[in-house]
């Protein structure tokens, strides 16, 4: 073999040895991307079975200390768990065998862990459904389940099932419907569409809108409006929450023996553990036309 022919054998030998090595790195490359959509969407679906879970034991735990009490907690807790821990458990193994399998199988086993989280969301829907219905039929604590179920979505960020709750409230004339509709749209940032709702439940009667009203003007930092609102729920609905919230904003703008006096009123108010002072009782008294009257 002469000079010229090596020579371009080596080159088309170095060739091959690139181009295998650019296909390896290319290869490597595809199958990191993706185990990285399969986190990506592995975290998204566990956020979504983390949040129904919650919705859904909460409620149950809701449920069981209506029942038996609140001092029987530990053994709600008990009961509870074996059923929690299955559901975990079918979860993360469903993630298990999503997370590792093959390119050939990876559309089955997405589809099963999908179920499974989907499997929990329908559930609570469930839940969702029967309650509207005791609700309709008068049935013992039917607004009370309700309410607490809405609650409950909210504070777990569900605000699809959150609204269709409050809507349900506000179409059957109830009035706590308007205030979550404000809550929902409080924790989104949305505030002049909180403001109406609060505003609407404050016309309807609601003894709690004037506090949210209080509440919202806090957030915004515009506490003049939030003292006047505050205010109007103590004097008009005996509110000690507002109280306890206005001993709050005069201590952050540096009234602390009026702060300080309405907070321990609010606190003796509240766990009725000790009398209120003279002193104490006379501006309660002020402040609250039922104490007047």
């Amino acid at each position: 073999m002469n000079l010229s022919a090596k020579l371009k054998n080596n080159f088309i030998v170095q060739e091959k040895n690139i181009l295998k090595c650019v296909f390896t790195k290319r290869r490597l490359i595809c199958e990191r991307m993706k185990k990285m959509n399969r986190r990506k969407i592995f975290k998204k679906l566990n956020c979504q079975f983390q949040q129904q879970m919650n919705i859904k034991y909460a409620f149950k735990e809701k449920e069981k200390i209506k029942h038996v009490g609140f001092d029987n907690i530990r053994e709600i807790i008990a009961d509870l768990c074996p059923e929690y821990y299955f559901e975990m458990f079918n979860f993360e193994e469903a993630v298990k065998v999503y997370l590792n399998s093959s390119l050939k199988n990876e559309t089955k086993e997405f589809m099963y862990l999908a179920k499974v989280v989907n499997n929990v969301r329908n559930d609570n829907l469930r839940t969702m459904e029967k309650l509207k219905k005791m609700f309709i039929s008068n049935r013992e604590n039917g607004s009370l389940y309700l309410q607490e179920f809405g609650n409950i979505c909210l504070y777990c960020s569900d605000y699809e099932m959150a609204e269709s709750i409050y809507q349900f409230q506000i179409d059957q004339g109830i009035t706590s419907g308007f205030n979550g509709m404000g809550l929902l749209h409080k924790n989104i940032c949305e505030y002049e569409k909180a403001e109406k709702f609060f505003i609407q439940a404050y016309r309807s009667g609601n003894q709690k809108a004037a506090y949210y009203m209080g509440c919202l003007y806090h957030e915004l930092m515009n506490f003049e409006v939030a003292v006047q609102w505050f205010t109007n729920a103590v004097r008009e609905n005996t509110d000690i929450d507002a109280l306890a919230e206005l001993g709050n904003l005069y201590l952050e703008n540096g009234k602390e023996n009026e702060g300080e006096q309405l907070q321990k009123i609010a606190k003796k108010l509240t766990f009725k553990d000790e009398m209120l002072t003279c002193e104490e009782r006379t501006t309660w008294q002020k402040m609250n036309i039922s104490e007047r009257q």
